[in-house]
């Protein structure tokens, strides 16, 4: 794994047990809020929630 690859999953597994309150609560997840999408931020915080894996095809995702 790549030192990157280990940075990354070091710091998803320091914020999974808040994982929710932890994207609320960066700039992104705040611009969201504000915007009225805390829903979409509380369903994007879900783990395990879906089966279902998004392709990228001719330039746009399809599930």
């Amino acid at each position: 794994m790549s030192p990157e690859a280990k940075v990354a999953v070091a710091s998803f597994r320091s914020v999974a047990a808040n994982l929710q309150s932890t994207l609320m609560d960066c700039v992104s997840g705040r611009e969201l809020v504000e915007r009225g999408f805390s829903a979409d931020v509380e369903i994007a915080s879900r783990m395990n929630e879906s089966a279902v894996v998004p392709m990228l095809v001719d330039g746009a995702y399809s599930a």
